[in-house]
């Protein structure tokens, strides 16, 4: 039989993994690609985004 701590241990590794997983997702989702933008462009979305939150 395992101990609880090899359960617990296995819990936690478990956890965080799919923390991990999903917080990669929902970047890829999220964010707003910027591959193909000028730096003109970027200025200006940059700009925008921070003015809606700041506000």
């Amino acid at each position: 039989m395992r101990s609880s701590r090899h359960d617990i241990g296995m819990l936690q590794a478990t956890a965080i993994l799919w923390f991990f997983v999903f917080g990669f997702f929902a970047l890829l989702l999220l964010v707003p690609a910027t591959k193909a933008l000028m730096l003109e462009e970027l200025d200006h979305l940059v700009s925008v985004l921070t003015h809606t939150h700041a506000a």
